[in-house]
């Protein structure tokens, strides 16, 4: 069976080899979706209360960070908090692959990919559709 619509694309353009398994290239879409919705939830609480949260709902937390466990593939999502109350929800796909969704109370959301020496970004703006801004970002990694 071939992938269709927006991921059958995606195969198309994608470079890595993780990104030949379908599946897996779906759930690393979903789980950049769900961290920019999850920013934007972030950054108008944090503009409401002006403080950092302690935990997120849905995740854990423990003397270190907030994170949580992300799918099937067991994507890993961490969650951190600034003084400034600039913060960044950072996804790892393996060990030395993943985004960074970035964020301050008065600031656009931005999208963080690629190799640590040639990183790109992308300003997501509160009108944007989350799952074809995750779509991309995938697809140029």
């Amino acid at each position: 069976m071939r992938p269709s619509g927006g991921i059958a694309a995606l195969l198309a353009a994608c470079t890595f080899l993780a990104c030949s398994d379908p599946a897996r290239l779906t759930e690393m879409v979903d789980v950049n979706a769900y961290a920019i919705v999850t920013a934007r939830t972030l950054r108008q609480e944090i503009r409401d209360v002006q403080k950092c949260p302690n935990t997120i709902e849905s995740w854990e937390t423990d003397t270190r960070e907030v994170f949580r466990r992300f799918g099937k593939q067991g994507f890993y999502l961490g969650f951190d908090c600034h003084e400034d109350l600039s913060f960044v929800i950072w996804i790892k796909y393996d060990m030395d692959s993943g985004t960074h969704i970035t964020g301050a109370p008065n600031k656009p959301i931005e999208v963080r990919y690629g190799h640590f020496t040639d990183s790109k970004v992308v300003a997501v703006q509160d009108t944007d559709d989350a799952r074809l801004v995750a779509e991309y970002v995938v697809r140029e990694q």
